[in-house]
């Protein structure tokens, strides 16, 4: 995998699985998101995946987490992100009781996330909007 050297799983969704990975020649954390290899087999779920990446890629804002890049190697797809340190929103909610400022400050966070993303596909006229990574400040992820 050519200078990525995977650390543990972060997660699984319906188009693959997230690793924390260390990036050898930077020196640096990354998140790798690998396409299914039942996905990766379907040639217009590898064309879409890496679509998506490149799309996103595009984008540059505080709560959208940056694409670095798209590898095809051989049978594997995944895509290079930066890695944000966090909690899950989902886990927080489980965990805290936050207060009503507290709930309204997530809340305009993740809508400064999405703004870009919809402004992105209305200029395009992408529809629907591609699914991508927010994140709210700098203590909690908000799962796509």
């Amino acid at each position: 995998m050519s200078h990525y050297k995977i650390l543990e799983k972060l997660g699984q969704g319906g188009m693959g699985e997230v690793y924390l990975a260390e990036d050898t020649n930077l020196g640096r954390k990354v998140a790798v998101k690998f396409l299914s290899a039942e996905m990766a087999a379907d040639l217009e779920a590898r064309k879409r995946f890496t679509h998506e990446a490149r799309s996103q890629a595009m984008l540059s804002h505080t709560n959208i987490a940056t694409f670095h890049e798209v590898v095809e190697e051989g049978t594997k797809v995944f895509i290079v992100m930066e890695y944000i340190e966090g909690q899950k929103l989902s886990e927080l909610a489980k965990t805290e009781k936050l207060s009503l400022p507290e709930v309204l400050d997530l809340a305009i966070q993740v809508g400064e996330g999405l703004l870009p993303i919809f402004i992105f596909c209305v200029c395009r006229g992408r529809s629907p909007c591609l699914p991508v990574f927010v994140f709210v400040g700098t203590q909690y992820l908000v799962p796509k």
